[in-house]
């Protein structure tokens, strides 16, 4: 059974190693009894938490035959059972995730008889109920192979969702829906795959570059196989290869807003040797980027005399990474507890106990973790009370003391033309998105906000830039479409059609993944999928028919002139609309000789993001354009000399088998959200600092 249920110990010894960075110890939640299944018990524990303040738990029942989502309305709770595949058979294997429209996702296997079926199920936003269906085309077993039961699943932040299923020692298979109704061919992954690969886990990034990874105990590693969107798969790659390895296990991918993405895994530490047979085992860290590929770190979270054997990881808008997982340090063996921890780069925080110490030895085990609305949220699986069931906890992000819970409703009242609950005069992007609304260009919803911190799509981007640009454009409809995913009477079927033959967009040539060519051989633009600082650089310089400058010396580290966007982001910096980030602190990365920033131009771009470089670039006095590069100084933080525990000890020898698969070098991007969006729930408004550092 498989059920979804909505929203101080001993310090760990440092590690040798970078130290940990200085934050606001976590204040946790006390934790809330989700499964309440009055001593029938519960297994597993899988997190999702929405935009709209909702938070889904997983578990399955003591008996693996049914399968239950609590859910709440607040992620205070109560929570409320729903028991989404009631099966008679076996069920289990859950993995639950959250896009940026509101929606949860889940995929687990379901048996059938003598074989094994893959089901996916989807909550949309306000709903109670869940939509449940097998996914055609992944029935396995029996006979030799049997069925497939290791599953994962990865979610874009536009609600794209891709599902890995596997057989340990016989490989992987994958599938896609693009709209959680249709789905693709079942694709197996290309080997070739030892006896003993294992625990096949999918991570895509925002660009929807895919990685599917494995641990394999012939080399002791953990294995990974790229595909960028539409492209060929890429050579195997050995992720954790380092010198004094031992035995590594099962990856968790996490996608970041730069475009890249974050991995962990278990692997046991050759030094430490008090544990049992298996040896004692940390946690692992590394960081893929579009641009640069794997990181040289490899990072070791912390190193204990105890060993995991749980753990998950998310990633926030920021690019900060949470991550959870058990350990039983310090405790008798197997007596485990939940862990909390922080960061990103090669510095991290101590991990804190996620549950209070009054739990004694209880086990909290197998724990889960998911970060929205300012709040990373924590579940797991305990016997504090005798039997098996699952709590939740919550902190808020990036530690702190717990600020006041987002309600379940906004008090209702009449919403000022012009003016947004979320973007007050001090909002950095006010002026713009003010502007734009004077305008016309650009819409709030319905429930008087803006939503300034979520992502916009290349659809809605189109018709921003036409709309603001109205007196440069007329507004066209013609009878026959130019893309094939944006058919004629579509919501922003005239404003791409205006944008694209007036040559400031273009698309992807037909023949990608569940993308085939029809009679005409059309491009596709891919409407729903988010707009990338490149892209939205490129837009708006078009827009504005500035003449494209091509500079000898790049002013970014990470658009280089062979980048597809050079001339673009050139331009647009020139003309005072962007700027980048100063190397060496988050997220740009390491310092080149030059010290120059880094623009990062394949991360995504936000509504208050977006409404700042359209507005500047289509109706700010032209200036005179300088492109020199801009005088950045490094700002890395320099180690602490703390005892702070435990420390990420850091291995620089990254394998050599790198890929660095880059995304689509599509033309066009996306803004913010216009008029025609009012029906997803709003979102818990943060104090994030914006990606898109414009001045």
């Amino acid at each position: 059974m498989l059920t979804i249920a909505g929203a101080g110990f001993a310090a760990f010894p440092a590690a040798a190693g970078n130290p940990a960075v200085p934050a606001a110890p976590a204040v946790f939640s006390a934790p809330v009894n989700v499964s309440q299944s009055g001593g029938a018990g519960a297994k597993g524990s899988w997190i999702g938490a929405a935009t709209d303040g909702t938070v889904d738990i997983a578990y399955a029942g003591s008996d693996n035959t049914s399968t239950t989502i609590a859910q709440n309305q607040v992620f205070a709770g109560p929570f409320a059972q729903n028991n989404i595949d009631g099966s008679s058979s076996w069920v289990g294997n859950m993995k639950v995730k959250h896009d940026n429209l509101g929606r949860v996702h889940a995929a687990w296997y379901h048996n059938q008889g003598s074989n094994t079926v893959i089901y996916y199920g989807v909550r949309d936003p306000g709903q109670a109920n869940w939509r449940v269906a097998a996914i055609p085309g992944t029935v396995t077993g029996p006979g030799t192979n049997g069925g497939y039961k290791v599953v994962d699943l990865a979610v874009t932040p536009d609600g794209k969702v891709w599902v890995v299923f596997s057989r340990n020692g016989i490989g992987a298979k994958i599938v896609h829906s693009d709209d959680t109704v249709n789905w693709s061919a079942v694709e197996d992954v290309p080997g070739p795959f030892s006896s003993t690969a294992a625990d096949f886990a999918i991570g895509v990034t925002t660009n929807q570059t895919i990685i599917v990874g494995w641990f394999d105990r012939g080399t002791t590693d953990i294995m990974t196989r790229m595909r960028p969107l539409g492209g060929a798969w890429g050579d195997i790659t050995d992720i954790s290869a380092r010198a004094n390895r031992a035995q590594g296990y099962t990856p968790h991918f996490a996608a970041s807003p730069d475009g890249g993405l974050r991995v962990i895994w278990n692997e046991v530490d050759p030094n430490n040797t008090v544990c049992e047979g298996r040896g004692c085992r940390d946690v692992w860290y590394r960081e893929w980027s579009p641009v640069s590929g794997w990181s040289p770190q490899l990072v070791q979270l912390f190193s204990t005399p105890g060993e995991t054997n749980d753990y998950g990881i998310a990633v926030d808008n920021t690019g900060e990474s949470y991550i959870t997982f058990d350990d039983d340090s310090h405790r008798p063996s197997k007596d485990v507890t939940a862990y909390y921890i922080h960061g990103r780069g090669t510095t991290f925080s101590a991990p804190e106990a996620v549950y209070p110490s009054s739990w004694g030895l209880a086990v909290a085990r197998h724990p889960d973790i998911d970060v929205n609305g300012g709040f990373a949220h924590i579940a797991a699986n305990s016997n504090v009370t005798g039997s098996y069931e699952n709590y939740y906890a919550y902190t808020q992000a990036a530690g702190g003391s717990i600020t006041p819970l987002p309600t379940a409703t906004n008090t209702p009242h009449a919403c000022v033309p012009g003016q947004f609950d979320d973007v007050p005069a001090a909002n950095p992007f006010y002026r713009y998105i003010t502007d734009l609304v004077t305008r016309g260009a650009i819409s709030g919803y319905s429930d008087c906000t803006f939503r300034w911190e979520n992502n916009i799509t290349r659809g809605q981007t189109a018709k921003v830039i036409m709309l603001a640009s109205s007196d440069k454009y007329q507004i066209i409809n013609p009878p026959v479409e130019s893309f094939e995913d944006v058919p004629y009477g579509s919501t922003f079927y005239t404003y791409i059609e205006t944008a694209y033959r007036n040559g400031i967009i273009s698309g992807y040539t037909c023949g990608g993944v569940g993308e085939p060519c029809d009679g005409q051989n059309r491009p596709y633009f891919r409407p729903n999928n988010q707009v990338t600082r490149g892209q939205l650089s490129k837009m708006a310089s078009l827009a504005r028919q500035w003449t494209l400058l091509n500079p000898s010396t790049p002013t970014f580290t990470d658009v280089p002139q062979a980048n597809p966007f050079y001339k673009e982001v050139e331009t647009a910096y020139a003309h005072g609309i962007i700027s980048g980030y100063t190397c060496g602190a988050p997220p740009a990365g390491v310092c080149d000789p030059q010290n120059r920033p880094y623009f990062i131009p394949f991360g995504t771009a936000t509504r208050g993001q977006a409404s700042k470089i359209i507005d500047l670039s289509l109706y700010s006095n032209d200036i005179t354009p300088t492109p020199v590069p801009p005088t950045a100084t490094a700002t890395s933080v320099p180690p602490t000399a703390t005892s702070v525990p435990p420390t990420a000890t850091v291995t620089g020898t990254p394998p050599t088998a790198t890929q660095t698969s880059v995304p689509p070098t599509a033309t066009s991007t996306a803004v913010p959200p216009t008029a025609t969006h009012t029906s997803v729930p709003a979102t818990v408004t943060t104090t994030a600092t914006p990606m898109l550092n414009v001045r």
